[in-house]
C-alpha cells in the first residue's frame, strides 16, 4: 500500500487544546498540504511544494517528514509561549499574540494581548491587535469596542477605520461601515483595500438592505460600487483580474448582482491569501530567543526552502526577501556555533594546538556581537 492509500494523520495535544494534524499531498505536481483542525476547525494551513524530479520514495520520505514538522513546530510553539509568557516581554508577549492570531488560535491571542494591557495600560498597538483577535473569534461587540479604544488613541490610523468598518457590516451597521471607509480613504487616498471593501459593501449592501434609508437607492450604491472597485484595481495589481472583470460584466445585470459579488469576493479572498504567504519573522524571533532555535536545523532548513519557493512564484514581494535574508542569517549563526563546537572539540581532544585555541577565542569573541546584531535585526 502506497503513501497516498494510507494518508497522513496524528492527534495532538498542546496545553489544553487537543488538534488534530492532517497531510494531503498530490503524487504528480509534488505539493504536500497540512491542515490543522481544532474541534472540526481549520485552524491553521500549511503547503509546500517538492521538487517535481524526485523518486516516489524520497517524495513518500519528505512528505512524511514534513507532517512531523508541522506536529514538532505545534509542540515547540506551544512550549515558547509558555516561556514568553514568563518573561513579562512585552515586546515578545505581542509578538506571541500576533502569531497566534495568525495561525487561528483566537483564544490565545486574546489572552496574549490582555496580558500585554495589564502589563502596560497604554499599549495602543494591542487595542486594535485584539480587535483583530475578537473579530476572528466572532465576537463582534468586543471587537467594536477594542477598536473604538484603538481609534481614541491613534485617531490618524486608516486601517482601524477599516477594521472597525468590518464589524459594524458584521452588525448590520451598514451605514456606519460606509462612513467608517470614507474616513480611512480620506487619510489615505491611494488606500486600495478600503477601495474595494466599500465597493463591495456598497454592492452586497442592494441585497442586505436595499431599502436603507440612510443609504443611496440601490442603482446608484451599485454605479458607486463600480466606481470604488475600479479605483482599487487602478491602485493595486494585486487583484484577479478575471475574477474582476466577470463581476463588472454581471453587475450591469441586477439579476446577476449576486454572481458579481461572488466574483468580488473570491477576487479579494485569492489576494488575501496570497498576502498570507509571507512568512512572518515573529515565529523565529521567539523560538530563537525562547527555544534556542540554534539548536534546531530542520525546521530552519525547511523554512528557507519554503521562502525561495515562495520567492521564485513572487519575486516582487519585498517582506519575502526580508524573511530570506534574517532567514540566511540565522542559518549562518548555526554555521558559526557548529564552527565554534568544531574548535572546541578540537581543543578538548589535543589541549595544546595552539592554532585552534586561537581560532576558537577569535569565535567566541565576535560570536557575541553576531548575537548581538541578530537580536537586533529579529525585534
Amino acid at each position: 500500500m502506497t503513501l497516498g492509500d494510507l494518508g497522513l494523520n496524528s492527534d495532538l495535544r498542546v496545553g489544553k487544546k487537543k488538534l488534530h494534524i492532517q497531510t494531503s499531498f498530490n503524487t504528480e505536481t509534488r505539493v504536500a498540504i497540512a491542515e490543522i483542525f481544532e474541534g472540526g476547525r481549520i485552524v491553521d494551513r500549511r503547503e509546500t511544494v517538492f521538487d517535481t524530479d524526485i523518486s516516489e520514495n524520497r517524495f513518500q520520505k519528505e512528505v512524511k517528514q514534513f507532517h512531523g514538522l508541522v506536529i514538532s513546530d505545534l509542540e515547540l510553539l506551544f512550549f515558547v509561549a509558555r516561556q514568553v509568557r514568563a518573561s513579562k516581554s512585552i515586546s515578545s508577549i505581542t509578538k506571541l499574540g500576533k502569531l497566534f492570531l495568525q495561525k487561528g488560535f483566537y483564544e490565545e491571542a486574546i489572552e496574549q494581548f490582555l496580558l500585554v494591557q495589564k502589563l502596560e495600560a497604554n499599549a495602543s498597538c494591542c487595542y486594535n491587535e485584539l480587535g483583530k483577535a475578537y473579530f476572528a473569534s466572532g465576537d463582534y461587540t468586543a471587537a467594536m469596542e477594542s477598536f473604538l479604544l484603538a481609534i481614541d488613541m491613534n485617531p490618524n490610523y486608516p486601517d482601524l477605520y477599516l477594521n472597525l468598518a468590518k464589524v459594524y457590516w458584521k452588525l448590520e451597521k451598514y451605514s456606519l461601515a460606509i462612513v467608517q471607509l470614507n474616513k480611512a480613504i480620506k487619510l489615505n487616498k491611494e488606500y486600495h483595500i478600503a477601495y474595494y471593501t466599500l465597493g463591495l459593501y456598497l454592492a452586497e449592501s442592494t441585497i442586505t438592505s436595499p431599502r436603507d434609508k440612510d443609504l443611496l437607492p440601490p442603482i446608484e450604491r451599485l454605479k458607486e460600487a463600480e466606481h470604488y472597485l475600479r479605483q482599487a484595481v487602478n491602485l493595486s495589481a494585486d487583484y484577479d483580474k478575471q475574477l474582476i472583470e466577470s463581476g463588472f460584466e454581471k453587475l450591469t445585470k441586477r439579476e446577476n448582482i449576486e454572481a458579481a459579488i461572488t466574483n468580488f469576493e473570491d477576487a479579494l479572498q485569492k489576494t488575501v491569501t496570497q498576502s498570507s504567504k509571507i512568512v512572518a519573522d515573529s515565529e523565529f524571533y521567539l523560538k530563537f530567543l525562547f527555544a534556542g532555535l540554534d539548536k534546531d536545523t530542520k525546521a530552519l532548513d525547511h523554512y528557507i526552502r519554503t521562502l525561495e519557493r515562495s520567492i521564485a512564484q513572487h519575486s516582487g514581494y519585498p517582506d519575502l526577501h526580508q524573511s530570506l535574508g534574517i532567514a540566511y542569517l540565522i542559518k549562518g549563526w548555526h554555521l558559526f556555533v557548529n564552527s565554534m563546537d568544531e574548535f572546541r572539540e578540537a581543543v578538548e581532544l589535543n589541549p595544546s594546538f595552539k592554532k585552534a585555541q586561537k581560532n576558537l577565542k577569535l569565535l567566541e569573541n565576535d560570536g557575541r556581537g553576531f548575537l548581538i546584531l541578530l537580536r537586533a535585526i529579529l525585534k
